[in-house]
């Protein structure tokens, strides 16, 4: 059964509560060449949280900086834990400037892109993030800044994000992988544009070609106690989730758990959301109050399609099926939650000797759980 136990924390969680992060300072307006400030290295960096929940510098972080169309990589020239520092080119150029000021996109992203004007920058926002302990992983958080003009040389980065914190523990139960997801389908990675400005926060809005699940990959990530458990963060778009979200925990056997909430949670930038801790007890994957067969058996050949009964009592579901000779009509057919639904099905003939198999995936709108129906099909001609 899914537990639906995940209740928000308003007031204070684990003496976490809601916190701002301190977000980081510009740096010498004096430097003798155009030096910047933020992080996030291609390879090993990331931005990381110290114990006051305030944003650091880590060595070999680097941005993209912007005075044109030309996307071009600073590297920090600071040390781990700096909360101030200068950045400076990687590659010397003479870049002319077609914009009246600077702006800059933390950590690095080569294939981000900035408006003529330099006031919207086009970037991705992260499907798959990675676990760190106590904060964000290489390349999920995102930061912008701008200089007042070409002068100034000083940048004053923002979070563009709001940051989720989940609060799981288990009895020797040790993460493969987190899967947030909107109950409303709101989006959450992918294609999106963030205005930079000097004087103000970025706002980010998602592309249509966004996506609605974000993946927190967590690499044999043992949990903790009930008195300790272990913060998992997600950083996404500021993001009002209407329905709640509800959240896949596969551990690294495989089998899941899973937690939602259907109530009102709201992400706003700069801003931890933490969530009251939960209990992880992983099963076997199980799509809650599934009604479908256990098998089907198809007929060697027909000139009338065949139909399965399915039906889910807690969530929509799709049933698809990928193979040569049998399919859904359709390709995928989606059951609305409640009572079950006839599914029709195609097959080409089994014109052999051998009977022949295949699956039907049955897969949980909201919960993204799988199962999986085998089928067969006798053969037409025996043996003799």
């Amino acid at each position: 059964m899914y537990m639906k136990t995940m209740f928000i924390c308003i007031a204070t969680l684990i003496a976490m509560g809601c916190s701002n992060y301190n977000e980081v300072e510009g740096v010498n307006p004096a430097a003798p060449t155009k030096i910047f400030h933020a992080s996030i290295d291609e390879e090993v960096s990331r931005v990381y949280m110290a114990t006051d929940l305030s944003m650091h510098w880590n060595a070999a972080d680097a941005i993209s900086l912007f005075c044109s169309a030309k996307n071009e990589k600073y590297q920090f020239q600071g040390k781990d834990g700096d909360i101030n520092g200068d950045f400076a080119p990687v590659q010397e150029g003479n870049t002319t400037a077609t914009m009246s000021h600077y702006a800059a996109l933390y950590p690095y992203m080569s294939a981000a892109t900035i408006s003529e004007d330099g006031s919207t920058l086009h970037v991705t926002m992260p499907a798959v993030q990675n676990y760190a302990t106590a904060s964000m992983g290489k390349d999920a958080n995102m930061m912008t800044a701008a200089t007042a003009s070409l002068e100034r040389r000083d940048l004053k980065f923002r979070n563009v994000c709001g940051y989720l914190c989940l609060n799981l523990y288990g009895n020797d139960v040790t993460l493969g992988s987190v899967v947030l997801k909107g109950n409303g389908s709101e989006k959450l990675a992918g294609e999106a544009t963030v205005s930079v400005t000097y004087d103000a926060p970025s706002v980010v809005t998602m592309g249509d070609a966004a996506t609605d699940a974000v993946t927190l990959l967590c690499d044999n990530v043992s949990l903790g106690s009930s008195t300790e458990p272990t913060q998992l963060y997600f950083a996404i778009p500021p993001t009002t989730f209407e329905q709640g979200f509800t959240v896949t925990v596969t551990d690294a056997g495989g089998k899941v758990f899973v937690v939602d909430t259907d109530k009102r949670v709201a992400i706003e930038r700069n801003t931890i959301q933490p969530m009251a801790a939960v209990e992880v007890t992983p099963k076997e994957a199980t799509i809650e109050g599934l009604t479908a067969p256990e098998m089907v058996s198809l007929p060697a050949q027909s000139a009338k399609a065949q139909s399965v009964s399915v039906g889910c009592s807690t969530e929509d579901v799709t049933i698809s099926a990928s193979e040569p000779w049998f399919g859904v009509v359709g390709g995928t057919a989606t059951v609305a939650k409640g009572d079950a639904q006839s599914v029709a099905l195609w097959s080409e003939p089994n014109f052999s000797t051998a009977e022949r198999s295949a699956v039907i995936t049955i897969t949980g709108v909201r919960s993204g759980l799988s199962v999986q129906l085998p089928v067969v099909q006798s053969p037409y001609f025996t043996t003799i």
